[in-house]
């Protein structure tokens, strides 16, 4: 029985060691086995890319084509075709039931009766409303006829009430005159109390601009002065030195490790053209006569070629970013940027 015991257990050892010595061998591949990448661009009349990204021996491969705007893209795994851009994809063809034709039909049946009915509708002669007679404008008319009769048979009585309406209509021009006066008074004094207030709001409006004005620059000022003091850090020197020079070992694994290029170009800025060429001049401590950059300061232009080879290995980018997290400076500058951060 124990033998038996000691024979399960063992097996289940080796299983477990087969099992983590897999994954170890898995993750060493991943890590040591590099991606390789090969590209070729061409630039003219017509813009054209053939890129190729493989890894292991092909064991995955990628293959992407850009001509006159097309763009071709083939995934491979063990040789097999996984994704293909131009294959066609299939689509259902779904064809319409019964059910759904006969209701179709007969929402169009019930249309059609509905408008049949409003032609018909439409088609009937309109009745005439009579015509409504106001009895206001018949008072108004009898009131009018009164008063002419009345005048023609007292014309004493008209010249008194002529001569009162005149007497109203003078008293009247008074009030309205007076009014006017007082009027224009009282909207002079309303305009020079709008205008004290305008002033006013104009001069409080200006001492709070004034004051936001003289903290915003206290604080500008402050805050200069808190940068300065972190950049002049010592310490701080040393860590953006060691990000640097870590930065520029992983641009310099990431880009090719071969490279043949000879491309003209020109904004049609003589300025911003040799600004240009002075960050592309960057490039030429990698790679120096290999890449053959020639400017045009007139014609707005790019043209050329390039072909491209390089590899990139995960193992060297962790070992470049794990020894700049690990070190002491770089832990101390993101301490000393956390400080800054809470005192801006």
């Amino acid at each position: 029985m124990l033998q038996i015991l000691l024979l399960i257990l063992k097996i289940l050892g080796t299983v477990l060691l087969v099992l983590l010595g897999t994954m170890i061998c898995l993750i060493l591949v991943v890590l040591f086995v590099p991606i390789r990448y090969r590209v070729s661009i061409k630039w003219g009349n017509e813009f054209t890319l053939d890129g190729i990204i493989s890894w292991l021996l092909h064991f995955i491969h990628a293959h992407i084509i850009i001509i006159e705007g097309k763009t071709h893209f083939k995934a491979r795994i063990f040789g097999i075709l996984v994704f293909d851009s131009d294959r066609p994809r299939k689509t259902k063809e779904t064809k319409p039931s019964k059910e759904r034709y006969s209701a179709s039909e007969k929402k169009n049946n019930r249309k059609r009766d509905k408008d049949k009915d409003r032609k018909g509708t439409e088609e009937d002669p309109i009745t005439e409303k009579p015509e409504i007679i106001d009895l206001k404008d018949v008072e108004e008319e009898t009131k009018d006829h009164s008063i002419m009769i009345e005048e023609k048979e007292d014309p004493d009585r008209t010249v008194q009430t002529d001569t009162n309406t005149i007497q109203k209509n003078l008293n009247q021009e008074k009030q309205a005159k007076a009014h006017k006066k007082h009027s224009i008074f009282q909207k002079i004094l309303v305009g020079l109390r709008k205008l004290r207030e305008r002033i006013k709001s104009f001069f409080l409006n200006l001492y709070r601009k004034m004051k936001t004005w003289f903290r915003t620059f206290l604080d500008i000022k402050r805050k200069g002065k808190l940068i300065l003091e972190f950049l002049r850090d010592e310490l701080n020197q040393e860590a953006f030195r060691l990000s640097f020079s870590s930065l520029k070992k992983i641009l310099k694994h990431i880009l090719p490790t071969k490279l043949k290029a000879n491309f003209v170009f020109g904004t049609g800025d003589p300025c911003s053209t040799g600004q240009i060429l002075g960050i592309l001049g960057i490039l030429y401590s990698f790679y120096g006569d290999k890449l053959q950059i020639t400017p045009d300061f007139e014609n707005q232009r790019l043209e050329g070629d390039l072909e491209a080879r390089g590899r990139i290995r995960l193992a060297t980018l962790l070992i470049i970013v794990i020894k700049l997290l690990l070190d002491r400076r770089f832990k101390q500058l993101r301490y000393n940027l956390k400080i800054l951060k809470e005192a801006l």
